[in-house]
């Protein structure tokens, strides 16, 4: 007995832990299985003393790794501070029931942290609040947060950041889908593996990502986006409109653009439906995005769960942002590519179903698209297996996290095998019977055009006469009433000496190229039937070539908004190739005389006179884009008002006069990369301004009389500060170079 008696405790302690492990098991078994007896169960008070003994007693298999735990890391550290009331008044907030409540969002509060990034030196006043409607974001011992950083201090450019428990994305799988969709040219949010230190405690790792915001978007090049969200429970009741919301913003929009796309999707007919949803959906990102679903092999998303959509308000189109999109075991489970009711649709119309295919194909006929892919994963598991390994916070144990990696990595291998399926001629995709009747409003109200026929179109506006199968043409007095839409694919000609009369508010849009060529004796004219009331905007929007126009005078003109796209300029060219050239821009009565966005523009020996706020506003411009010769005076009204205003654009600015702006003279801003040579610049409140991490080539221009010559700074946060170049600049009068903290300036010797 003697010799018996050192074993007992250690039988006792084994005894303990096959009840604990008994119990837990149980537990676990009815928690998978009946999520209501899980709640009943966890509500007893014997089974709520041994959870946690469970929780511990499941993390045992971690001896094994206890070398990992003095190894070192190759993450960033991000310390959180939250004073303990703080965290009491979270905790407050969360549902009773830990496995079957929701946190909705009016229930989840702000509070007060400090945030700390030792690798930057980073540290400020934070809010923090819980994150994620689910029971896996916040009743477990690692919970997901948003970070709120205030306004002057954001951190890495980043207004909110998101750190999310890993295993709610799979660990690896979501920054996978997030680099599929950069390399199919979709928008992707850029991810990280963190680990957060909280109140002086390992808290573990998390992946870390930028929330939607507008910084975000602007970051991304999207300023002037719409991003809509479906709310955060799935099974919300109310229409699909309803259920979705503004995620990028604080303020309240309107949905006419999600309504749109609805009515188009459930009520048009099959001829209708192929016609417009091109004139409303970016059909490249539409192919891609259901190509990146089908190689994930999972259904986890679609406009209706899930789903974020943004719209390009400057091009009037919708694009589907890949979010959550999950791994899915296709062996057991396989993927059903008609989940998607707009997707059904789109691939029941056998043109989009053959592009789609030939796309897919094209992807899995390339070995190395799913080797890069799996290169990705396994870098990222490479580089991140310390620290998952060294992590006690996480919802697993080490054992089962090596287990999910390598089951989603031959999931991964299986869905890229089982996407030829979609290309099967026997896989159908039904037919669709619109219902009700189809209908369009606010700034759509004459979407329903764009489907005309050139005769169709003629048949209703008399003022146009027909030139050939694809061109419109004007000449004489036209004069219009109501908005004009030419439909997608016919351009317009307007014949010398020409006078097209708008009457207040009025705008004409032409969605093919335009060619309007006055002469010096027989110029075009453009204006208002009132003078003293603006007129809409003359438009061109995604044309196919050069629009030319020379020798046109354009006056009295303002903006407008149409089939959801903003339009802020009196002329504005969407997405259009333009040259201009020997014309004449005056009186203008809203943001821009003229704008182009995302197309190559030449403008050249014009004049741009009493101007509302900006002259000439230019956006994301293609490279060999020109402005050249041309003259600005009178800009802007009460301080507002640039001759020149770039965003995102590289652009060559030479021998231009500009004389009397309100504020700047040329703008340089967001990233734009221009070379501003031989300019005359006076009377303005700064010559050139170059902000927002733009760098510019400033040579040779003479500045006189201007508050600040050439001034350099950081407007926004997101962006961080500017540089330029300056030789043998000329500067008489005022303040000559004016920097911030932020920027920088050099001088060519």
């Amino acid at each position: 007995m003697k010799n018996e008696t050192p074993h007992a405790p250690l039988y006792v302690l084994l005894s303990i832990l096959c009840a604990a492990l008994f119990i837990g098991g149980g537990i676990l078994l009815i928690a998978k299985t009946n999520p209501n007896a899980r709640a009943a169960l966890l509500a007893n008070p014997l089974v709520e003393h041994f959870k946690h003994t469970y929780n511990s007693v499941k993390k045992l298999p971690d001896i094994l790794f206890i070398p990992y735990l003095f190894a070192k890391g190759s993450i960033p550290t991000y310390r959180l501070t939250i004073p303990l009331d703080n965290i009491i008044r979270m905790n407050a907030a969360l549902p009773p029931n830990p496995f079957l409540g929701k946190l909705e969002e009016e229930n989840k509060e702000y509070v007060r942290g400090e945030f700390t990034d030792p690798q930057s030196g980073y540290s400020g006043s934070i809010h923090l609040k819980y994150r994620g409607i689910s029971p896996n974001h916040w009743n477990a011992l690692q919970k997901s947060y948003r970070v709120q950083f205030p306004d002057g201090n954001f951190w890495q450019g980043q207004r909110l950041v998101t750190f999310v428990t890993p295993y709610d994305r799979n660990y690896y799988v979501e920054p996978l889908n997030m680099y599929r969709a950069k390399k199919f040219g979709l928008m992707y949010l850029d991810m990280q593996f963190a680990r957060l230190n909280i109140n002086g405690q390992d808290a573990g790792v998390y992946l870390a990502f930028e929330h939607w915001s507008p910084e975000l978007l602007a970051k991304k090049g999207l300023p002037e986006t719409k991003l809509f969200g479906m709310q955060s429970d799935p099974v919300a009741s109310g229409s699909l409109l309803s259920r979705y919301e503004n995620i990028a913003d604080e303020l309240d929009i309107k949905k006419e653009e999600l309504a749109a796309l609805f009515a188009l999707r459930d009520h048009a007919d099959d001829r209708l439906f192929a016609k417009l949803l091109p004139q409303l959906v970016d059909m490249d990102k539409l192919y891609a995005w259901n190509i990146l679903t089908i190689l994930s092999g999972s259904t986890h998303q679609t406009e209706e769960a899930n789903g974020i959509l943004f719209f390009d308000t400057s091009r009037g189109k919708f694009e589907i942002v890949p979010w959550d999109t999950e791994i899915a075991d296709v062996v057991n489970h396989p993927y059903d590519d008609t989940t998607s009711k707009l997707m059904t649709r789109v691939l029941s119309i056998p043109e989009f179903r053959a592009e789609r295919d030939r796309r897919l194909t094209a992807y899995l006929d390339d070995p190395k698209n799913l080797e890069d892919d799996l290169a990705f994963y396994d870098r990222l598991a490479k580089e991140t297996r310390t620290d998952f390994l060294k992590d006690v916070s996480k919802f697993h144990n080490d054992l089962q996290f090596l287990s999910i990696v390598a089951r989603d990595r031959t999931w991964i291998t299986n869905a890229f095998a089982a996407a030829r399926l979609m290309l099967d001629p026997s896989y159908v995709y039904p037919r669709y019977v619109p219902e009700g009747e189809l209908a369009f409003s606010g700034s759509f109200r004459n979407f329903g055009d764009l489907a005309l026929t050139i005769d169709g179109f003629l048949a209703g506006h008399p003022q146009f006469y027909r030139i050939d199968d694809a061109t419109v043409g004007l000449s004489g007095a036209a004069t219009f009433f109501s908005d004009v839409t030419i439909p997608s694919g016919i351009s317009l000609r307007i014949a010398p000496n020409s006078t097209l009369l708008f009457d207040t508010g009025v705008s004409l849009f032409v969605r093919g190229r335009v060619e309007a060529r006055g002469t010096a004796d027989a110029p075009i004219r453009i204006s208002g039937l009132n003078p003293e009331r603006p007129w809409g905007t003359f438009t061109v929007i995604d044309a196919e070539g050069e629009s030319i126009l020379s020798f046109v005078l354009v006056s009295g003109g303002s903006g407008t908004v149409t089939n959801g796209i903003i339009v802020t300029g009196m002329l504005a060219f969407h997405g259009s190739n333009v040259a201009i050239s020997y014309s004449s821009f005056a009186d203008s009565g809203d943001d821009d005389q003229v704008n182009v966005k995302n197309a190559a523009a030449r403008i050249n020996y014009s004049n741009f006179r009493r101007s509302f706020s900006d002259a000439l506003d230019l956006d994301f411009l293609s490279p060999g884009s020109e402005v050249f010769h041309n003259t600005f005076s009178s800009i802007g009204v009460d301080g507002n008002g640039d001759a020149i205003d770039l965003s995102f654009s590289d652009v060559h600015i030479a021998d231009n006069e500009i004389r009397g702006c309100n504020d700047k003279g040329i703008s340089v801003g967001e990233r734009s990369r221009p070379i501003i040579e031989r300019n005359t610049i006076e009377g303005c409140a700064i010559g050139v301004a170059v902000k927002d991490r733009a760098d510019a080539l400033i040579s040779q221009n003479v500045f006189t009389n201007n508050a600040v010559a050439v001034s350099l700074y950081r407007k926004k946060d997101t962006f961080g500060g500017s540089h330029a170049l300056l030789e043998d600049n000329t500067i008489r009068g005022g303040e000559s170079v004016a920097t911030d903290a932020f920027s920088s300036v050099d001088y060519s010797l």
